[in-house]
């Protein structure tokens, strides 16, 4: 029942990505530094960082047979896998306040803070 909640979920955690790299190749100096575009993936960033929680109901992992980066420790682990999302959130925000102050460091400084927080999550459950 959550084969097509699998893969939008897959889906929003690609454009998170994507917008990302937005933002992490003009702070690397690979791309010419364009608050809107910063703007604009700050605003996919937010808009996706409260819904991560519920992309995984119960009966949505690979334990259940779907096809997921995901690992069973999220389930197993619901406690810190939340609290990592709830810390996201307000991450999220602070970037996206950085970028419309228009300062490049203070990009820079938020985007460690939110990337950090991908990082931990990532580290413990997502496969690869």
């Amino acid at each position: 029942p959550y084969g097509d909640l699998v893969h939008e979920r897959h889906e929003n955690f690609e454009e998170m990505g994507d917008a990302f790299k937005v933002i992490r190749d003009q702070l690397r100096g690979d791309a010419a530094v364009d608050f809107d575009a910063q703007a604009a993936a700050a605003e996919v960033i937010v808009g996706f960082s409260t819904e991560i929680p519920t992309w995984f109901p119960a009966g949505s992992g690979p334990q259940d047979g779907y096809d997921t980066d995901a690992l069973a420790e999220i389930w197993e682990e619901r406690a810190e896998f939340d609290a990592i999302a709830e810390d996201f959130a307000p991450k999220a925000a602070a970037l996206q306040t950085a970028v419309a102050s228009g300062e490049l460091s203070a990009v820079g400084a938020a985007f460690r803070e939110t990337g950090g927080t991908c990082k931990r999550c990532h580290d413990s459950f997502r496969a690869d």
